[in-house]
């Protein structure tokens, strides 16, 4: 395959300098297309929003599920899925880039969101939003990447595309698959990926925190962020948006709730008019597709890529097939959750692992007690205040650990939800994730913990990436847990995978916790397809 992918990289090399890309015969670069003008805009939009979808196609994937693809624009000359990178008709430097990047062609939903996404930023006067669901590892990133880096004109200095992230290392994440995959035109072309983060300004500076004001404004054709120092850029003026044409929101549904969302409203309302919103994610609810349409689409034409029957009360077709799910009762080892993380540590390390826990400050405790006997492991959080980790420090913990330095992790949900560490195999839910108020403090709430399913799927979603094996390990403990946990967990499988016919059908009971063999072997079974769980 590395052959072939050269020889189709040579090719756009040729094709560049050859100038076969639409580029004047003298060699000056073509001139950009106008931008959508704001005059008038929100009487043509109204008219616009009042179209029903007109356009509405099915997409198999390899693995037998069905994407539904849903346009904005009933005009059935335009490109439906993308089977090659040359479908696409990319500028020759970003093909370039794509085949020297390894993409041989494209995914599912990149096939399907791609098109869409270029073909609704040339609509006049407003560009055509989506709305873009697929599963964890499925290829997302590279999709909303690609159409940045497609619809940048790199001749001028402005800002074009801004994509905001929840956490910041999504955010950091994002922009070195950006220069990644746009290496050629950065080479080339001039091409420049900033970053909006906070600075090191000290414990707990990290997170949704503002941080120190920078002291140098952020220019790049195409900058990264989260959204709190984002908005605090704009607002002092140091992140120019007059000449933004494009947003994206990674994990959309995220930023559409709890501490985000205001912040998202603001976002948006500081672009201009006509801008293009991409909003990407594993996991919506209808309500906040419906909450997206209306305060961030502001009802301008949106065209949708869905996973099919995906629905609030039954998530199994957000599940990815290749992770196998097996839960521990705690009770059964004498050293409890603890004692059986000990005891597969070696599993744990053999490649790499993250144990999900769901306060900062078990975090710290866990990490202390492990290191303290000597095991190898490192801890991470975000957040604001007493607990919170220094900038500099969460950002040389998530280096090491992508380097493979760290194998074995201990985190909050700082990390669940779009990080990719190839080396992944194993994911720990030490605790099981739970729906926080946090309109009250933290354990002052008189409900019951519900599950949380979404974070469920996103947090085991960090193994099992690309079409890798990878196996999910629950934890239990009814004593500490008040007898909640058995209840917590009925529940994740119930939603996350539907009814069964008998309980733990798809998260199946390790027979025995003490009995660590066991628990490494069924792990080892499963990533080396010899049987499933």
């Amino acid at each position: 395959m590395a052959a072939n992918l050269e020889t189709r990289a040579a090719t756009a090399i040729d094709a560049l300098n050859a100038g076969r890309w639409g580029d004047d015969d003298d060699g000056a670069a073509a001139p950009a297309p106008a931008a959508p003008t704001t005059g008038d805009v929100d009487a043509v939009a109204a008219s616009l929003a009042s179209q029903k979808v007109s356009a509405v196609e099915t997409m198999k994937t390899a693995e037998g599920e069905t994407i539904q693809v849903e346009r904005a624009s009933g005009d059935t000359s335009e490109l439906v899925a993308a089977r090659s990178w040359e479908d696409l008709h990319l500028d020759p430097s970003l093909l370039k880039g794509v085949y020297l990047a390894n993409f041989a062609k494209p995914f599912k939903i990149q096939e399907a969101a791609l098109p869409l996404i270029l073909s609704g930023f040339r609509k006049a006067p407003v560009r055509e939003n989506l709305l873009a669901q697929a599963k964890s590892g499925s290829g997302k990133t590279a999709a909303f990447v690609l159409g940045m880096l497609e619809n940048v004109d790199v001749r001028s200095p402005a800002t074009q595309a801004l994509c905001v992230c929840p956490t910041r290392e999504l955010a950091q994440q994002n922009a070195a698959v950006t220069r990644t995959i746009g290496k050629v035109l950065i080479e080339e072309k001039g091409l420049v990926v900033a970053l909006a983060l906070s600075d090191n300004a000290g414990k707990g500076s990290g997170g949704r925190g503002r941080g120190r004001a920078p002291k140098e404004p952020v220019v790049g054709h195409i900058v990264v962020g989260t959204p709190g120092r984002t908005l605090q850029l704009i607002k002092t003026r140091q992140l120019k948006t007059q000449g933004i044409t494009m947003l994206v929101l990674d994990e959309a549904d995220e930023m559409d709730m709890r501490g985000h969302r205001d912040d998202t409203r603001s976002l948006r309302k500081a672009l201009p008019d006509p801008c293009q919103v991409l909003c990407f994610s594993a996991t919506y609810t209808d309500e906040v597709c419906r909450d997206i349409e209306a305060s961030v689409f502001k009802r301008h034409p949106s065209s949708k890529v869905l996973i099919a029957n995906a629905k609030d009360d039954d998530r199994s077709e957000l599940m990815v097939r290749e992770i196998a799910h097996v839960w521990c009762d705690a009770k059964e080892h004498p050293g409890g959750k603890l004692g059986i993380v000990e005891d597969i540590y070696d599993l744990l390390s053999a490649q790499q692992s993250i144990i999900f826990v769901n306060t900062r400050k078990d975090v710290h405790h866990i990490a202390s007690v492990l290191t303290a006997k000597n095991f190898s492991v490192e801890d991470l959080t975000g957040g604001r205040g007493a607990g919170g980790m220094d900038s500099a420090e969460r950002d040389r913990v998530m280096a090491a650990f992508r380097d493979g330095k760290v194998k074995v992790l201990i985190t909050t949900n700082v990390i669940a939800r779009g990080i990719d560490v190839p080396g992944v195999n194993i994911v720990i839910n030490y605790d099981l994730p739970t729906i926080v108020d946090y309109s009250v403090p933290r354990g002052a709430s008189s409900k019951p913990p519900e599950a949380d399913f979404d974070t469920y799927i996103h947090r085991v979603g960090r193994t099992g990436r690309a079409g890798a094996k990878g196996v999910a390990i629950n934890l239990v403990d009814q004593d500490a847990s008040g007898g909640l946990d058995l209840k917590i967990l009925a529940s994740l499988e119930t939603l996350c995978f539907g009814k069964q016919p008998a309980p733990w059908t798809m998260i199946a009971k390790v027979p025995d916790a003490s009995d660590v063999e066991e628990i490494k072997n069924i792990a080892n079974r499963h990533m080396n397809g010899k049987a499933s769980v």
